[in-house]
């Protein structure tokens, strides 16, 4: 079992830079120290978790890219130049949803990957940048018909075609419901996943028809997707 070091280099600098912040805080060095105290352990907990995250996935590679020994991964460039980047990722996002998606990344970053450099860098990117709505819309992209049938209850199991109204009302009624983050949130990231040429966006008040719910998806979108996609079954 790939073990994770309790001393990590990594999460010691995170903690002494937390440290370094915090005593400028007002109220006198013994404040300082004492939320110092308790936002390091915090810390020291949660990158040790995520380390944990990224062990569990390298031992699950086992099965595709053969046995990887502790002292392969930690000697492993490749690895360790990703492994900063998506660690300060890490420590700058409260979302447990995508400090698992980083995890997934991390693991497939070495030079055991069978992605280009160019690919990791891109996919590393969109992943240290995006939020979990982000992820939810590219994959309802993917099938937008067929995401609608595995994950709302209240989708027609026909006549979709008949109904009125476009891509916005069917994301309004069906994806989200009664939720702040429509329009002008979802709006914007569907707007940063065409820019990122991950999807089709048609806008959500373009018309209804068949083909509206036909894949938006573009074939960078699909591959970040298929990066993922092990993340994406269990969670």
């Amino acid at each position: 079992m790939l073990e994770v070091p309790e001393d990590n280099d990594l999460v010691d600098t995170a903690i002494a830079v937390g440290k370094g912040v915090l005593s400028i805080v007002p109220g006198g060095g013994f404040v300082a120290e004492a939320i110092g105290l308790a936002v390091s352990k915090a810390s020291r907990e949660r990158d040790l978790k995520f380390w944990h995250l990224v062990a569990e996935r390298l031992e699950a590679l086992e099965t595709t890219v053969g046995k990887l020994s502790p002292e392969e991964v930690a000697e492993d460039q490749q690895f360790i130049a990703y492994a900063h980047r998506t660690m300060r990722a890490s420590q700058e996002s409260a979302d447990e949803g995508k400090r698992r998606l980083l995890a997934t990344a991390l693991s497939k970053s070495g030079s055991w990957s069978d992605l280009s450099v160019s690919e990791l860098d891109r996919f590393t990117a969109f992943i240290a940048k995006y939020s979990m709505l982000h992820i939810k819309l590219l994959s309802f992209m993917k099938n937008p018909d067929e995401w609608l049938h595995a994950n709302s209850a209240t989708y027609p199991t026909s006549g979709v075609g008949m109904m009125m109204g476009g891509l916005g009302s069917i994301l309004s009624k069906y994806v989200f419901d009664g939720s702040e983050l429509y329009p002008s949130e979802v709006n914007r990231v569907l707007r940063e996943l065409e820019q990122d040429d991950l999807i089709d966006n048609p806008g959500l008040n373009s018309g209804m028809s068949t083909g509206l719910l036909s894949p938006r998806i573009k074939p960078l979108g699909t591959k970040f997707l298929e990066f993922l996609a092990e993340h994406l079954a269990n969670d």
